[in-house]
């Protein structure tokens, strides 16, 4: 049993790092685009709101050469390498967008490996740096959490304490927001906590006897609710922070009243593509990865596929797209590449807030 544990997790490295037997040029007259997302499971609203952010892009900006494949990761990074395989293998695709950190760190060296430019929804630098062929289409950590420093520091705030569940993303953004805060404001940390967790009663008699100014909130959606609801349970409603999760209204609605006020940073998106969006789908959950979705969908129809001819190599594609800006939904976006060799595309970062069952942009304001 022993040896065919090994064999298997062989196997899975040799998946990972050798590279694929692919074509990158065998048809100069049409190019696939992949998309490898969550579209089932617990966080399936991220990824069916990028394809529909993509449909909606590719429904304005038709185009015969052009075409994209969507492929379901699940959110597990196995599952991810074997979509990946089958859209640079049988689909031939040039271009590939990952949502989440678990999988990309399965794809990022795959792709680089088999120089298949990978965009990647993630916000730590560690994904793209030092890799030519992988790019970040979010801004770094650094950006969401200096928002909400700044935010917390207009507020007055001297004493707050954070809660957070164990995971890449929020991680990032704990640290950056750590690095980011005033002297005048000092953070505690509450608890780390599992993702699996859904108990915090104990965590919140802890923080409402520390007598805090406010209470981060930087837990998973389902965790969120939970534990607004086990706050409202205790009749507490201290002032709380958060992070971009609650762009959702399912969640809101799950967590309860005590939520209305939480604030949180969070990607920019026009109001006249929500408008657009919600005519369309019927919804804005995780609207701003609908806006994403969008914006790489136009950015590659614009970028390559108008081209008279179309790239025939990855490298040709990186061409097309370095020093790339331009006005998204999600805002005034560019390309950018460090001196440390990390390449992303930078989005603007706005705080939100919840006000009953609504969500208004606090900052920066309208005309500002």
């Amino acid at each position: 049993m022993r040896i065919r544990k090994i064999l298997l997790a062989l196997s899975y490295y040799a998946l990972v790092i050798l590279p694929l037997p692919i074509s990158l040029n065998a048809d100069d007259s049409f190019l696939n685009i992949g998309v490898i997302a969550p579209l089932s499971g617990g966080i399936a609203d991220y990824g069916t709101a990028f394809k529909n952010g993509v449909n909606l892009a590719q429904r304005e900006k038709l185009n015969s050469s052009c075409k994209f494949v969507f492929e379901d990761s699940k959110y597990d990074p196995k599952i991810a390498v074997s979509a990946f395989r089958k859209i640079v293998q049988h689909d031939d695709a040039r271009i590939l967008y990952n949502f989440g950190g678990p999988t990309t760190e399965a794809l990022a060296p795959l792709a680089e490996s088999n120089k298949v430019v990978l965009f990647t929804s993630e916000t730590e630098p560690h994904f793209s740096k030092g890799r030519k062929y992988v790019l970040r289409f979010n801004s770094p950590s650094e950006a969401f959490g200096g928002a909400l420093s700044a935010g917390l520091k207009r507020s007055g705030y001297k004493r707050i304490g954070l809660i957070r569940t164990e995971n890449q993303y929020i991680n990032g953004v704990y640290h950056a927001l750590k690095d980011t805060l005033p002297d005048s404001i000092h953070m505690s940390e509450l608890a780390v906590v599992l993702p699996s967790q859904n108990d915090f009663s104990t965590i919140i008699t802890k923080a409402s006897v520390a007598d805090y100014d406010a209470i981060g909130v930087f837990l998973l959606p389902g965790q969120i609710s939970l534990f607004y609801r086990q706050l409202q349970k205790q009749k507490l409603s201290p002032p709380t922070f958060s992070l971009d999760f609650l762009e959702s209204a399912s969640e809101i609605e799950a967590s309860g009243s005590t939520v209305s006020g939480v604030v949180f940073p969070a990607n920019a998106v026009d109001d006249s593509f929500r408008i657009k969006y919600q005519q369309a789908i019927g919804n804005e959950a995780q609207i701003q990865y609908a806006g994403f979705g969008y914006d790489f969908a136009k950015l590659i129809l614009e970028r390559v596929c108008l081209e008279a001819k179309l790239p025939s190599t990855s490298d040709d594609i990186l061409a097309l797209l370095k020093n790339s800006s331009g006005q998204g939904v999600n805002g005034e976006f560019k390309y950018v590449e460090t001196e440390e060799d990390d390449k992303y595309f930078a989005f603007p970062v706005v705080l939100r807030k919840v006000e009953k069952a609504d969500l208004v942009t606090i900052w920066p304001k309208v005309g500002s």
